[in-house]
């Protein structure tokens, strides 16, 4: 029979092999128990460890695949991406050679329009040079294979205004055609040239529009222009007075015309009731007569005609400005125009008078105006303040045609003024429509 040994704990679990006899005891049986436990624990926690492990790794080997199969599918996306690029770029490639063929065709066809054209020109100058005398148009006369005459509608200082009948439309328009001899004069072309140019800059129903500015072949210039009939401000103001309604209406419009020319950097530089039109159909309001216009930022230009020495404008409505520096207007010019002439509808008479153009253009210049409200009490507040700060001597301090527009309009407004079309006409017999004379001056 085998000898009983009893074995501590901690030989027990350093000892390689235990003997058949060895036995634990009290305590030391206890701390082997919980040794074993212990290392069951670990055991179970190492196995829940790698177990979790190869879960990790087969779901990394499973997205490893699915974004393997996504990379595949892009590089396929992307070869076939790469064979649709070039066979557009070949496409874009084949259509921008053709584009530069047809541009080189343009381009040739161009330069021999440009040679047409000069030769156009060259002998067109030459027919003006020689001064031929035109003979003069009567009614049934064809112009320029372009219109039919009816009558003289008015003469001036630069040509006659015919009404015609426009061949190519049916419609009545008006025919300015510049005296023969003018022709040679820089001078009177460019203001006749500069007054089309100016007009068919601006897209606003409020201003007489320019059709068609050219040449005859005996050297005649001339301009074509839609027809208005109307009756100009100043005849009209003469038949009857004009109420405060219609005196706000009316400078609404003219506002708001002359604020689309200076959009288009053009200064009128002569309005006054001579060049305004009271017409039947809409805006009622209508503006001529650019001759004198002043393109702003064309100071080298051909339509730049004015020289500091002159004097260009009517001096009853010029503005300070205008007076010292006829080179130096600006779009405020207008404004302080059209304040004389709503001071003129309202009150009758001009806020500054003077028994010769020197005393004029000095009051211009240094006087302040009269009150408004002081010469005609029965005008609203609004409507005086808005005239004298047209009427200030500053530029700087006068309103925006723009900002006047919207002002006027609101007082018209307010006082139910009717559109601008029911001031054509008075309950005298109407008059006859030479409205379009002042187009030769």
């Amino acid at each position: 029979m085998s000898e009983v040994r009893c074995l501590s704990a901690q030989e027990f679990v350093q000892a390689e092999s235990v003997s058949e006899g060895a036995i634990l005891q009290g305590r030391d049986l206890q701390r082997v128990l919980w040794m074993l436990r212990g290392l069951q624990k670990e055991l179970a926690r190492k196995e829940k460890f790698w177990a979790a492990t190869n879960d990790n790794l087969a779901s990394a080997y499973r997205t490893l695949e699915e974004r393997s199969d996504e990379l595949r599918k892009t590089r396929e996306a992307l070869v076939q991406l790469n064979q649709s690029l070039e066979q557009r770029v070949a496409a874009q490639v084949d259509e921008i050679v053709q584009r530069a063929r047809q541009i080189e065709a343009l381009n040739l066809q161009l330069q021999q329009k440009v040679h047409e054209r000069s030769r156009e020109l060259a002998m067109a100058l030459r027919r003006l040079s020689e001064n031929r005398r035109a003979r003069a148009l009567g009614p049934g006369d064809v112009f320029a294979e372009r219109a039919r005459v009816r009558r003289v509608l008015g003469q001036g200082g630069m040509g006659t205004v015919y009404l015609c009948d426009d061949l190519l439309t049916g419609q009545p328009i008006a025919v300015k055609l510049m005296h023969q001899g003018l022709g040679s004069d820089s001078a009177v072309l460019h203001r006749f040239f500069g007054e089309a140019t100016a007009a068919s800059a601006i897209s606003h129903p409020g201003v007489v529009k320019t059709l068609h500015v050219d040449v005859t072949s005996d050297g005649q210039v001339y301009q074509i222009m839609e027809y208005v009939d109307g009756i100009d401000l100043a005849t009209r103001a003469q038949q009857a007075a004009l109420s405060m309604p219609a005196c706000a209406r009316i400078g609404a419009t003219l506002a708001a015309a002359l604020a689309a020319a200076h959009q288009k950097g053009v200064v009128h530089r002569d309005l006054k009731p001579g060049n305004v039109l009271l017409t039947r159909g809409g805006p009622g309001v209508r503006i001529l007569d650019f001759g004198i216009s002043k393109v702003l930022g064309d100071e080298d230009g051909v339509l730049s005609m004015t020289r500091t020495s002159q004097l260009m404008g009517t001096p009853q409505y010029m503005s300070p400005e205008q007076v010292r520096d006829a080179s130096s207007v600006t779009a405020a010019s207008d404004v302080y125009s059209l304040g004389v002439m709503l001071f003129e509808l309202i009150c009758g008479r001009p806020p500054f008078v003077g028994e010769s153009l020197g005393a004029i253009c000095a009051a211009h210049l240094y006087e302040p105006p009269p009150s408004l409200q002081a010469l005609y009490p029965q005008v609203p507040e609004p409507l005086s303040i808005a005239v004298m700060l047209c009427l200030e001597k500053s530029p700087a301090l006068r309103p925006t045609a723009a900002e006047l527009a919207c002002v006027l309009s609101a007082l018209a407004d307010a006082m139910a003024a009717p559109s601008a079309e029911s001031f054509f006409s008075t309950s005298a017999p109407p008059p006859v429509l030479a409205h379009l004379a002042t187009l030769a001056q």
